[in-house]
């Protein structure tokens, strides 16, 4: 397993997650001014998935792990779906990589 998947994500305090009829969404709620354009980010099921166990606790391979035991899928392509993920929403700033070293 690649190092990343050692590490442990949080998500952001400056945004929401909410869902909506059957749509999931990850709202940015910090840093707006009047007149920025209002951004929202949609997830599929296993995003939402992703997202609900970024507590700051797990690792991502514990994360990844849960994830086997809930969708039928190879466990190779899970790693890489959820690698994407996690480095599509960082970039987004919508979650943060806790530092777990203890220092």
């Amino acid at each position: 397993m690649k190092p990343l998947f050692s590490c442990v994500y949080k998500k952001s305090f400056r945004c929401a997650f909410r869902e909506l009829e059957g749509t999931f969404f990850i709202v940015p709620t910090g840093d707006m001014k009047p007149g920025d354009q209002a951004v929202f980010y949609t997830l599929n099921e296993v995003g939402r998935d992703i997202w609900k166990r970024l507590d700051g606790h797990k690792s991502l391979g514990e994360i990844a792990s849960e994830l086997l035991e809930l969708y039928d899928v190879d466990p190779e392509q899970l790693l890489m779906d959820v690698e994407d993920f996690i480095s599509d929403m960082e970039a987004k700033a919508v979650v943060e990589r806790v530092d777990i070293s203890g220092g």
